[in-house]
C-alpha cells in the first residue's frame, strides 16, 4: 500500500474512505466497495495493526506499529448510522441529516431574509431532530443521484 508508507514515512494524517453510494453517474456498485476489513487485512501483511477505542468520529483508527494512527471510514461495511452526530450543509444553503439523506431544511432562504438568530437557531435545531437512525441502513433505501462534491465533500 504505497500511499500508506508514505503517508507514515512523512507523518501525514491518512484516512480511507470506503467507496459510498453517492454516485450521480450511477458507477457505485457494492462488489465495487473495498471493505475495512481487507484495508486492515492488507495493512497487517506488513505491519503490526491494533484496533483502537472507536470514538465519535466517522472514522475508526488504528494503531500501525505502535506509533502511526490511520483511520478508516467504513460506512458500507461497518455502518456507525446510529452513534453519528453530524450534518451536512452545502454551498448551496441546504442542511442534510445525512450525506445518504433525501430531505433537506433550507438554511438560505431565512439567512437571505435577515432571520434572526434565535429563528435560524429554531432551523437548525428542527434540521438535527428530523435526523434519522440511518438512511443508508434502512429498508427500502433509495441511492440518490449526488456526487460527494455536490454536498460539499
Amino acid at each position: 500500500m504505497p500511499l500508506t508508507e508514505w503517508a507514515m514515512g512523512e507523518g501525514v494524517p491518512l484516512r480511507f474512505i470506503e467507496f459510498m453510494p453517492l454516485d450521480a453517474r450511477g458507477g457505485w456498485q457494492p462488489q465495487r466497495v473495498v471493505p475495512e476489513r481487507e484495508i486492515i487485512d492488507r495493512l497487517a501483511e506488513r505491519h503490526s495493526v491494533e484496533a483502537t477505542p472507536r470514538t465519535r468520529e466517522p472514522a475508526t483508527y488504528y494503531r500501525v506499529d505502535g506509533a502511526y494512527s490511520l483511520g478508516v471510514i467504513s460506512t458500507v461495511s461497518n455502518p456507525f448510522c446510529a452513534t453519528c452526530d453530524r450534518v451536512r450543509v452545502t454551498a448551496t444553503g441546504e442542511i442534510y441529516p445525512c450525506l445518504f439523506s433525501p430531505m433537506n431544511t433550507d438554511l438560505k432562504t431565512p439567512l437571505r431574509d435577515g432571520a434572526s438568530d434565535d429563528d435560524l437557531e429554531h432551523v437548525i435545531r428542527g434540521a438535527v431532530w428530523r435526523k434519522g437512525k440511518g438512511f443508508a441502513e434502512s429498508a427500502g433505501y433509495v441511492q440518490r443521484a449526488i456526487t460527494m462534491h455536490g454536498l460539499g465533500g
